[in-house]
């Protein structure tokens, strides 16, 4: 598919999509979204996007090869998977499921059998899959001093996605904490 608004230059943005040629990541605009913007929010706070912009976004964001499959553990908001799902991805949480309830072997396993990248509060994911010495699923930890909305969590995720794709795809531990993404691919060593 031809995408006339989206570019990929290896000298801009690290080769990130962004939109024709400004250092806008299609991501960026996609969190937007996922936080809840409006078009026209988007287009004040980003003078140089166009109105037809934000669907190439969209259209680009869901044809992109980067869609992943998460599973939202029950100490987050199932909302955060809906704004998941709505930025292109197959996001299910956990009491969707009926596992609110569930241990974290059964919550791990289940990951593992759907192969879902597991979003949560919870340490003890990465504690089990180091003590196993599993290569999957994938852990996504958000740690933060500051309490983050439902909306925050869902752009932290949807605006670093490319840079962690590469070892979610390949079984990691990826860490937000304090401002920073730390990532430990698995089996951790």
């Amino acid at each position: 598919m031809d995408y006339e608004r989206i570019t990929i230059d290896p000298a801009k943005m690290r080769g990130v999509p962004c939109i024709r040629g400004l250092r806008i990541p299609v991501a960026t605009v996609i969190g937007q979204l996922a936080a809840g913007r409006t078009t026209a929010e988007i287009l004040d706070d980003f003078p140089d996007l166009e109105a037809d912009d934000i669907p190439a976004a969209l259209e680009y964001a869901a044809a992109d090869s980067t869609s992943v499959k998460f599973l939202v553990d029950a100490n987050f908001s199932p909302i955060i998977a809906a704004l998941l799902n709505e930025a292109g991805h197959d996001a299910v949480a956990v009491r969707d499921l009926g596992l609110q309830d569930a241990s974290d072997e059964t919550i791990l396993e289940r990951a593992r059998d759907d192969d879902r990248v597991i979003v949560s509060h919870d340490t003890d994911f990465g504690t089990l899959l180091a003590a196993q010495r599993r290569s999957t699923p994938s852990f996504i930890l958000i740690r933060s001093a500051d309490p983050l909305t439902t909306t925050q969590v869902a752009a932290l995720i949807i605006d670093n996605l490319d840079v962690m794709f590469e070892d979610l795809t390949a079984g990691a531990i990826i860490t937000f904490a304090r401002g920073h993404l730390r990532s430990r691919r698995l089996p951790l060593r």
